[in-house]
């Protein structure tokens, strides 16, 4: 199944800085690390964005 492509910049742009920090964190511990996390929290408080977060990632 195909669908359309996700534009990372635009994704990435929409992101405050914090949760872009938080994004490249996660996705370099998650998948750049030499022994990668299996799992990562984002525990912030309600409101701060955490899909987005989840978001930037998956960009």
């Amino acid at each position: 199944m195909t669908g359309p492509g996700i534009d990372v910049a635009a994704t990435m742009a929409d992101l405050k800085d914090f949760q872009r920090r938080t994004a490249e964190w996660a996705f370099q511990r998650m998948y750049a690390d030499r022994d990668p996390a299996l799992r990562f929290l984002v525990a912030d408080e309600v409101g701060l964005g955490k899909t987005h977060i989840a978001k930037g990632v998956i960009a």
